[in-house]
C-alpha cells in the first residue's frame, strides 16, 4: 500500500492539472514582444516520465535522462530534492510543467516544458552553481502571478561573481505563443570589494508585486533600491504591446508611496 499511492497520484495529476487549469484561463492579448525569445528545442518525452528517469533507481536511466535534457551527469550517483511543478503559464487550458533538480557537484538545474502539436517542447533551462548554497538555492526559481490572475511568471535569481565582486540578477520571464521571453532583469543583490583601500560598497533591490491591475488598471513592479545608507524608487509598468515591464518615471512618485507589496 505505501507504494501504491504514489503511483495512483502520479497516474491522477495530469488530470487533475487538467481540470485546474480550464477553471482559470485568462485571455491572451496580442503582443509583439521587443525582446527575442529563449531558445527552445523538441524533447519528445512528457515531463511526468523525464520525472520519473531522474529518480529511477537505475543509474542507466538516470543517465539517459539527464542526456536526453542535454547534461551529462555520467557520474552522479542520485540527483536530490527532485521536483516537478505543474502550472499556468500562458492562456491556454494546458498546463505547462518545471522540473526542477539538485545535482552532482552542489548545482541547481530547471528545466521549463510546454507542449505543442509536436510534442513537448524545452522553452527554457536556468542553473544555479556558484557558490551553492541550500538555502539560495530554494529562492532560485519562484513563480508568482504578476500581470493578471490566473497565469504565472517565473523569476529566476541568478548568482555569480568574480575577484572583489559577488552579485544576484533578479529576471521575470513570461511566456507568449510558446516561448519563453524575459520581460524584466535588475540586480538583487551586488556586493564588491575596492582592492588596497579595505571598502566594501553594498546595494539591495526589494522588488514588490502589487496586485494585478490596480486601480488604474495598470500593473506595476516596484523596486526599492537601498545603496550606501540612501534609498531610491523606481516603478515599471506592464507594456502588453512590447512584452515587457518599462520603467514608469512619473508614475513613480504616486505608485511608490501607495502600493504595497501582497
Amino acid at each position: 500500500m505505501p507504494t501504491l499511492i504514489p503511483s495512483i497520484f502520479a497516474l491522477l495529476m495530469p488530470i487533475l492539472s487538467q481540470h485546474l487549469a480550464i477553471q482559470h484561463t485568462p485571455e491572451e492579448i496580442p503582443a509583439n514582444p521587443s525582446s527575442k525569445p529563449l531558445p527552445r528545442r523538441l524533447v519528445g518525452m512528457d515531463p511526468l516520465t523525464l520525472y520519473r528517469g531522474l529518480t529511477s533507481s537505475s543509474k542507466d536511466e538516470r543517465t539517459k535522462t539527464f542526456r536526453r535534457l542535454g547534461d551529462n551527469f555520467s557520474e552522479i550517483e542520485q540527483p536530490e530534492d527532485t521536483r516537478l511543478y505543474a502550472i499556468n503559464l500562458d492562456a491556454d487550458p494546458d498546463l505547462e510543467y518545471v522540473l526542477e533538480a539538485k545535482v552532482a557537484f552542489a548545482a541547481t538545474i530547471a528545466w521549463v516544458f510546454k507542449k505543442g502539436p509536436e510534442g513537448w517542447w524545452m522553452v527554457g533551462e536556468f542553473n544555479y552553481s556558484w557558490h551553492w548554497d541550500p538555502n539560495q538555492a530554494e529562492r532560485f526559481i519562484e513563480f508568482r502571478e504578476i500581470v493578471q490572475y490566473g497565469r504565472k511568471e517565473i523569476i529566476v535569481r541568478d548568482t555569480g561573481g568574480g575577484t572583489g565582486l559577488a552579485q544576484t540578477r533578479l529576471a521575470i520571464y513570461r511566456m507568449n505563443n510558446g516561448f519563453l521571453y524575459r520581460v524584466f532583469e535588475t540586480t538583487e543583490d551586488s556586493v564588491s570589494y575596492i582592492v588596497g583601500t579595505g571598502v566594501t560598497e553594498y546595494e539591495h533591490r526589494d522588488i514588490e508585486y502589487p496586485d494585478p491591475g490596480g486601480a488604474d488598471g495598470r500593473t506595476f513592479l516596484i523596486v526599492r533600491l537601498k545603496r550606501q545608507g540612501i534609498r531610491t524608487c523606481s516603478a515599471f509598468n506592464w507594456d502588453a504591446l512590447s512584452f515587457r515591464f518599462s520603467e514608469d518615471k512619473a508614475a513613480a512618485a504616486t505608485v511608490c508611496k501607495t502600493q504595497r507589496p501582497r
